[in-house]
C-alpha cells in the first residue's frame, strides 16, 4: 500500500470535459455534502469559469509566497520561483485545481456508494476514518443520498476514484486524519491549499538542502531546478519518502506513470509564458495573467527580482476568496483567524540562509564586482566554506561572519564595505540547514543528551512525536515514518533517566520529530 499523501489521479489538462455521461470529468468523483455544512470557497460553478481561476491562483500565490518566503528573504531566487511553480503543479495534477462544485439536482448527481461509505469499506483503516469524519451520528457530513430528494442545489466535494483522497490537493483521510480532517480544515479551499503546500515544502526543503544527496537533482555543482520540483512531488508528496525523490528516474518504476503524467502538468504550467496557452487553460483576470506569464519567464531565466509577486500580492486586493457558502442557515464553524493572514515579507527579518565552497586554489574577493582592478581584498583558499547574503549579476555579496581575521589582516579593505566574490568559483552546498547548531535541548531533570550526529535504521513504521516526553506525558504526534530499514538522520540523543531501557531520538530525516529508541537502530552500534 502506497503510505503517501496522496494516490494522485493526475489529469492532464485544468478544467477539460470528459465523455462521463455528458458532464464534466470533475462530477464523476464526488461526495455529495449535507446542506447544512459551510463551506469555504471559491466553490465551481458558483461563478464564471475565468473569476474561479482568479481567485484559485491568487490563494495558492498567497500560500506559497508565505511558505518560500526565506527563499525569498536570502535572495535566493531560483529555489524561490521554482517552489512556486511547484505550488502551481501539484493542485493542477491533483484535483483539476478543483474542491468544491456546486450543481443543480437532477437526480443523477448523489452517488450512493461513494456517499455510504462502500466505495472504502474493503479496506478497514479507510472504512474507520471515513466513519468517524463523515457520519458521525449527531452530526453527518455525507448523508444517504434519498436525503436530497427535494434539494435543488447540491455542494460536491471532490475524491479520487478510490475514495481515499479528497479535495483540490487529494489529501489522504486516513494518514492526514488527525492534523486536517478533524479539525475540519477540508471544508475550506485556503487550507486544503495551505496544509498541502506545506507538505509539499517538507519534501521541497529536505530534498534541496541536501542536494549532492539525489543523483537526480544535482549535476555537478548546479541544481536542476526542474527535476527538484519533479522529485518533491515523487518523494515526499506522492510516495510519502524522501528516498523515493528520484523515482522518475527508474522507467520500471510501478508509479512510472504517476510521474509522466505529473511532468506533463508541470510542462503545461511551463507553457503558461505564452498567451495562446493562458487563454486555452488558465484563463484569469488580466493582472493575474501578466503575474503568472511573468513567473514562468522569471523560473526559466534563473535569478531574477520577484518584485511582480511582492507587488501583486501587497497593493492588490483580491475580494472573496474565503467566502462562507451554504445550502441551507447554519452558524461557521471554522475560525476566521484561521483562514486568510498576512503573507507580506519583511525584509528586515532576513538571516542568510545558503552556503558555498570554494572550488578555486585561491579565490580572491572584493569591495565592488564592478571594479576590475586595484580592490582586491584578499583570497580564499581552497574548500573554504562562506555565507552568500545576496547576489549581483555574477558576483555573490559575502556574509563577514567567519571571515573576520581575512578582512582584519589586509590593509586594502574597508572592513565595513561590502566584499564580493565571482560565482564561478564557488559551489553551491544548499540553504544553510544545521539542525544540530540550531537544537536546544532544555533537560529535563536526570535527562543526558548527546547531540551528535548519527545514522540510525527503523525497525517498523513508528508515530514520530513533537517532542520527547516530560515525565510520563506524551508530546503530540507529528507523522508515520517507516516502513521498517527505513535510513534516518539522528540529530540529538536523550535518556529520560538512568533507569530508562533505550533514549529518545530526534532525527531530521525523512521527517522532522522524535522517536523512542526502541523502534530505532542505530548503525555502528
Amino acid at each position: 500500500m502506497n503510505h503517501s499523501l496522496i494516490l494522485s489521479t493526475a489529469f492532464a489538462f485544468f478544467l477539460t470535459v470528459s465523455a462521463f455521461a455528458g458532464k464534466p470529468y470533475y462530477m464523476k468523483h464526488v461526495h455529495t455534502i449535507a446542506p447544512n455544512v459551510p463551506l469555504y470557497g471559491p466553490i465551481k460553478d458558483t461563478m464564471d469559469g475565468k473569476e474561479y481561476k482568479t481567485k484559485i491562483f491568487r490563494i495558492i500565490m498567497e500560500e506559497s509566497h508565505h511558505l518560500a518566503s526565506d527563499y525569498l528573504k536570502a535572495k535566493d531566487y531560483k529555489a524561490y520561483w521554482s517552489f512556486l511553480i511547484a505550488s502551481l503543479t501539484v493542485p493542477l495534477h491533483e484535483g483539476g485545481n478543483i474542491h468544491f462544485i456546486r450543481t443543480e439536482n437532477d437526480g443523477s448527481v448523489c452517488d450512493e456508494r461513494s456517499n455510504s461509505g462502500d466505495l472504502v469499506r474493503s479496506y478497514s483503516t479507510y472504512n474507520h476514518a471515513f466513519k468517524k469524519l463523515f457520519k458521525r451520528p449527531r452530526r453527518t457530513i455525507l448523508p444517504p443520498c434519498k436525503t436530497f430528494e427535494d434539494q435543488r442545489e447540491l455542494h460536491l466535494l471532490y475524491r479520487s476514484g478510490d475514495g481515499f483522497d479528497l479535495g483540490i490537493m487529494q489529501i489522504n483521510m486516513y494518514w492526514h486524519e488527525e492534523k486536517h480532517y478533524s479539525p475540519g480544515h477540508w471544508r475550506s479551499v485556503r487550507l486544503a491549499v495551505r496544509y498541502g503546500l506545506n507538505h509539499l515544502m517538507i519534501g521541497f526543503k529536505e530534498i534541496y538542502a541536501n542536494s549532492r544527496q539525489y543523483s537526480c537533482i544535482r549535476n555537478g555543482n548546479k541544481i536542476n531546478y526542474y527535476n527538484l520540483i519533479r522529485g518533491s512531488w515523487a518523494g515526499k508528496y506522492n510516495s510519502g519518502n524522501v528516498s523515493n525523490t528520484c523515482r522518475f528516474t527508474n522507467n520500471r518504476s510501478e508509479w512510472r506513470l504517476n510521474d509522466v503524467n505529473f511532468k506533463k502538468n508541470l510542462d503545461l504550467i511551463l507553457s503558461l509564458d505564452n498567451y495562446l496557452n493562458r487563454q486555452r487553460y488558465y484563463n484569469m483576470e488580466d493582472e493575474e495573467e501578466e503575474v503568472l506569464s511573468q513567473l514562468v519567464t522569471n523560473f526559466k531565466k534563473g535569478a531574477a527580482a520577484p518584485n511582480l509577486i511582492i507587488n501583486y500580492l501587497n497593493l492588490r486586493e483580491l475580494a472573496d476568496t474565503d467566502v462562507v457558502q451554504v445550502l441551507d442557515k447554519t452558524e461557521n464553524t471554522i475560525d476566521p483567524s484561521e483562514l486568510k493572514t498576512d503573507r507580506r515579507v519583511n525584509d528586515s527579518d532576513f538571516n542568510p540562509t545558503r552556503t558555498y565552497q570554494v572550488t578555486t586554489a585561491s579565490l580572491n574577493f572584493r569591495e565592488d564586482p564592478e571594479v576590475k582592478t586595484n580592490n582586491l581584498c584578499g583570497s580564499l583558499s581552497k574548500g573554504t566554506q562562506v555565507k552568500v547574503k545576496g547576489q549581483t549579476g555574477d558576483w555573490y555579496e559575502l556574509d563577514k561572519d567567519g571571515l573576520d581575521s581575512f578582512y582584519q589582516n589586509n590593509h586594502n579593505c574597508n572592513f565595513w564595505k561590502k566584499r564580493y566574490a565571482h560565482s564561478s568559483y564557488l559551489s553551491d552546498l544548499g540553504p544553510l540547514h544545521d539542525e544540530v547548531a540550531q537544537t536546544k535541548t532544555k533537560l529535563n531533570s536526570g535527562e543526558t543528551a548527546n547531540s551528535e550526529r548519527k545514522v540510525g535504521e527503523l525497525t517498523s513504521w513508528v508515530w514520530l512525536r513533537e517532542d520527547r516526553p516530560n515525565g510520563t506525558e506524551m508530546a503530540p504526534k507529528v507523522e508515520m515514518v517507516g516502513p521498517a530499514k527505513t535510513e534516518v538522520t539522528i540529530i540529538n540523543t536523550v535518556w529520560n533517566s538512568a533507569n530508562s531501557s533505550h533514549p529518545w531520538y530526534q532525527i531530521s530525516h525523512p521527517a522532522n520529530g522524535w522517536v523512542y529508541g526502541r523502534y530505532l537502530k542505530v548503525k555502528g552500534q
